[in-house]
C-alpha cells in the first residue's frame, strides 16, 4: 500500500522507496537552507543505509517489507507483522549498525589512502562521516519514535535470558539412570 502524499522512487530487490512530500523541506533544513547538493545526496545515502538495515534484519525473521518512506525527519522502514520484543529490539539496532558500517568502512578507505584528497574534504565525505556518527548516536536515545527506544531493551531481555538459563538446571529434578529406577 502506497503511504500518503508520497512518491515512488525505484524498488530495489521488489522494496518500494517513497519520498514523502516533507522530504524536501527536511533537506532544506538540514543543509540551512542552502545549496549543498553534496550534503543532501549523503544524507540521503546515510538514511537509506539505515533503513536498509532495517529492512535486512525483517527479512531475516521472515517478516514483509512493504516500503521505505524517506520522510523530512528521516526514514520509515514498513511492515505488517507483528514483532516480539526481541525481534523488535534486534530490527532497531539493524539501521544504526548499518551507519556505523558505513563509518567504519568509509574512515577505513581514507585511513588506507583509498580516497582522493578532493573526496576527503567533500560535504559528502563530511557528511557520510562526522554526520552519521552524530545523527546514529542521536538515533539511539530512548525517545518516541527513535530506535533506541526499542534498541536498549536487548540488554534487559539479555539479562533475563541469562538469569533463567542460569535457574532452569537448578530448578529441574534430577533425573535418575534407569537402572536405579524402582
Amino acid at each position: 500500500m502506497k503511504p500518503r502524499a508520497a512518491f515512488f522512487l525505484f524498488a530495489p530487490a521488489g522494496v518500494p522507496i517513497y519520498a514523502h512530500a516533507t522530504l524536501p523541506l527536511g533537506l532544506a533544513l538540514a543543509s540551512g537552507f542552502s545549496f549543498r547538493p553534496q550534503f543532501c545526496a549523503g544524507l540521503l545515502a546515510m538514511i537509506l543505509l539505515h533503513e536498509a538495515g532495517h529492512a535486512l534484519l525483517l527479512h531475516r525473521y521472515r517478516l514483509p517489507v512493504l516500503g521505505i518512506v524517506l520522510h523530512g525527519f528521516g526514514g520509515e522502514c514498513q511492515t505488517v507483522s507483528w514483532l516480539s520484543p526481541w525481534q523488535q529490539a534486534v530490527v532497531a539496532w539493524g539501521g544504526v549498525l548499518a551507519q556505523f558500517l558505513l563509518l567504519l568502512l568509509v574512515t577505513s578507505g581514507a585511513s588506507l589512502g583509498l580516497w582522493p584528497t578532493g573526496f576527503l574534504r567533500s560535504d559528502f565525505y563530511a557528511t557520510i562521516t562526522a554526520t552519521n556518527f552524530l545523527i546514529a548516536i542521536l538515533n539511539l536515545l530512548p525517545l518516541g519514535g527513535l530506535d533506541g527506544r526499542r534498541a536498549w531493551p536487548m540488554f534487559w531481555l539479555l539479562f533475563q535470558r541469562a538469569r533463567h538459563g542460569w535457574l532452569a538446571p537448578r530448578n529441574r529434578r534430577p533425573s535418575t539412570p534407569r537402572s536405579q529406577r524402582r
